[in-house]
């Protein structure tokens, strides 16, 4: 595990990053939509 942290802790973050992004930007999409509805 520390090897492969070590390794990649750029993709880790990118990777988290990324899905703290899709979940905000879906969350504000659906309530755009529940808005306009």
């Amino acid at each position: 595990m520390w090897n492969w942290e070590l390794q990649f802790p750029i993709r880790v973050y990118l990777n988290s990053v990324f899905d703290i992004k899709l979940h905000f930007y879906s969350y504000f999409f659906f309530s755009f939509l529940i808005f306009a509805l």
